[in-house]
């Protein structure tokens, strides 16, 4: 049986992607700067790259915000759900993160649950 070619992995597909981006002068990529396109395709690849679940100091990079922010926002009772994990480790999923940042600051409490980011990191 023949072998099928292998697929490049996603990685490589978003390095080429910022390359061409990059050989692309600013005015015929529209009103985005360059290196904001850069600076988003990087913080994607750093999210997909091990797990959807982030410590806090990953779920800070990922909102622009500091992780004494988060904490800061955990002990009131505010900012994006969050998991404790093994009674242990704080965990944020992405998708926890988007839906706050979509709600405009007003997200769901938190959830003590099991889930599959447990490991320390």
């Amino acid at each position: 049986m023949p072998r099928r070619p292998s697929r490049p992995d996603r990685s490589k597909k978003a390095v080429a992607s910022i390359s061409r981006l990059v050989e692309t002068p600013a005015t015929k990529i529209g009103r985005v700067p360059v290196s904001e396109v850069e600076d988003i395709v990087r913080r994607m690849l750093a999210t997909q790259r091990y797990s959807p679940w982030l410590d806090t100091e990953e779920a800070a990079h990922y909102l622009r915000k500091e992780p004494g922010t988060l904490k800061g926002w955990r002990s009131k009772g505010e900012g994006p759900r969050f998991h404790v994990v093994n009674d242990k480790f704080i965990r944020y999923h992405v998708d926890d993160l988007d839906a706050y940042v979509r709600a405009a600051g007003q997200a769901p409490s938190p959830v003590e649950a099991p889930c599959d980011g447990g490991e320390k990191r």
